[in-house]
């Protein structure tokens, strides 16, 4: 069961990017730098309002969480006490509307204010992927999560995967490569998107942890059943990362094993072991409501 205390330190992390949102949005509201346009500045005002919304969301569900109470709550059902559901809907709110002013899609602006909005995207963003995986593993833990199982290509789910993280590790300096053991990767029954999921949590937590000038391999292991596998020259990865959790979780529900070697200094080998009877030589099985392979 993940501690009380876990529950406490992940909440209280997206404290600073929503501060960060409050900040930037308020260089817009108040035109620092300058005039712009009122259809900008009002997006800019829905940002700052969802952005204290939220942190007012963050700091209340923090104070109720170190109470006795809220700790217990914590252990026992972490996705009703978060109320994660909640925190979501102001960052769509905050997400879509710097996009509409980083993309200046109702005309140009001056003085530097779409890099603002840009950057209020990427912080928005960033809380929603926390966010998405607090309550992914709020679901483990309550054994909640449904399987959407089907043939899924491992390949194309890998390319996907590491668009996403590429901008990450080349901001950080880090290589991300995928050596695969075969041309022709058979697919593999599972979710397709938790699958997308765990190889982004892979790719991207060892690009955070690299050193620059570091690489994450990917690669695909199909002696004993289907194994992912990614190697990094990092400096050590703990287990209480929350994407590790996450995807530890995703793969036991898949029936699968995940194990993790982390050597200070010295990178981090993690492996995903899925079962033989999961690969799919031939046509994929058909696809039933119940997520139960035939």
């Amino acid at each position: 069961m993940i501690s009380a205390a876990f529950w406490l330190r992940e909440l209280g992390a997206l404290r600073s990017p929503a501060n960060d949102i409050i900040r930037l949005s308020e260089v817009i509201t108040s035109e620092r730098f300058g005039p712009i346009d009122p259809k900008y500045r009002e997006y800019a005002e829905d940002i700052h309002k969802c952005a204290v919304y939220l942190m007012g969301l963050i700091i209340q569900r923090v104070d109720a969480a170190n109470s006795k109470n809220g700790k217990n709550d914590l252990e026992h059902k972490p996705g009703e006490t978060l109320a994660l559901h909640d925190l979501r809907s102001a960052l769509n709110g905050i997400i879509g509307f710097s996009e509409i002013i980083a993309k200046e899609l109702f005309g140009l602006i001056e003085n530097g204010y779409p890099a603002y909005a840009e950057s209020i995207h990427a912080s928005g963003i960033c809380l929603l992927d926390t966010t998405s995986d607090m309550l992914d593993l709020a679901r483990l833990e309550t054994g909640n999560i449904v399987l959407d199982e089907r043939g899924v290509d491992v390949a194309r789910a890998v390319q996907e995967a590491l668009r996403v993280t590429m901008p990450q590790a080349t901001e950080r300096g880090v290589t991300l490569t995928w050596v695969s053991s075969t041309t022709n990767l058979p697919n593999l029954y599972c979710d397709r998107r938790y699958l997308r999921q765990m190889l982004v949590n892979l790719l991207s937590s060892g690009a955070k942890f690299d050193r620059a000038g570091g690489l994450v391999e990917l690669g695909t292991d199909l002696s004993d059943g289907f194994s992912i596998v990614t190697r990094d020259t990092g400096w050590g990865i703990q287990m209480d990362n929350l994407r590790l959790l996450v995807t530890k979780g995703l793969t036991e529900r898949h029936g699968g094993n995940f194990s993790m070697v982390s050597t200070s200094n010295d990178g981090n080998t993690v492996r995903l072991s899925f079962p033989p009877e999961r690969i799919l030589r031939d046509a994929p099985p058909p696809h039933n409501s119940a997520g139960v392979r035939p």
